[in-house]
């Protein structure tokens, strides 16, 4: 249906992710393409909203970070919004306690690993991890190792200003190397994007911080925000 809803357009966007997947003859099959179309929905749309839906709500739990958010944005000329320290913390912070793809990534390894023991991993002995192994690095464990970061479980967007290298490892929110997140450089202009305006402009105070679900992904359930008009 995707297909055919696009074949219908009389004049389709040029540029757009669902053209250049479209008209890219790499492809061997339509079947390829729904494949990879509902992989940029899919992953560039969950979770993206969920990400933002989390740091509104975090900001709104927490006041003050709010109102830090906001004086540094008004007092920061519009076409250097974006690139606020203090929202790109806001950001870092909320992606690393509320991590909507808690399972991260899957690999299965192509040679035998051995993890040697070191006072880092705190292991008492190396551990081989044989070759064609399903390995699952989780990034809901590792961003709330109290080893990497005090006070794990608290929104603190200040330990971003001078972070450990061990804590800047660790944070891996899109994962690493050739498999990474496919969508990863839309959704850092999304989330910047749209926060910087909400931030600005309008102020989030919880009426009902509802629950939350924990399966592909790690999303709000419920919650309820109040949004006025900003004070400033």
């Amino acid at each position: 249906k995707i297909l055919e809803s696009y074949h219908q357009l009389k004049s389709p966007m040029k540029g757009t992710a669902i053209d250049l997947v479209v008209n890219n003859e790499n492809y061997k099959s339509d079947k390829e393409r729904v494949s990879d179309i509902m992989t940029l929905f899919f992953g560039g749309h969950d979770t993206t909203g969920y990400t933002l839906a989390w740091i509104l709500i975090e900001l709104a739990k927490n006041q003050e970070e709010q109102l830090k958010l906001q004086k540094e944005l008004n007092s920061t000329a519009i076409d250097k919004r974006t690139s606020s320290v203090g929202l790109n913390n806001v950001i870092k912070e909320g992606m690393r306690l509320t991590t909507v793809a808690p399972m991260g990534s899957v690999r299965a390894l192509t040679h035998d690993l051995v993890v040697n023991a070191d006072e880092k991993n705190g292991l008492e002995n190396d551990i081989l991890i044989p070759k064609d192994s399903v390995v699952v690095c989780s990034q809901m464990l590792l961003n709330h190792n109290p080893k990497y970061y005090d006070d794990s479980g608290v929104f603190k967007p200040s330990r971003w200003l001078n972070p450990s290298e061990e804590a800047l490892s660790s944070f891996m929110p899109f994962s690493l190397g050739r498999r990474n997140c496919v969508g990863q450089s839309l959704a850092k202009v999304e989330i910047v994007n749209v926060l910087s305006r909400l931030c600005t402009n309008y102020t989030f105070t919880v009426e009902d911080e509802g629950d939350f679900n924990m399966s592909i992904t790690y999303h709000p359930v419920g919650a309820r925000l109040l949004v006025s008009k900003a004070k400033m």
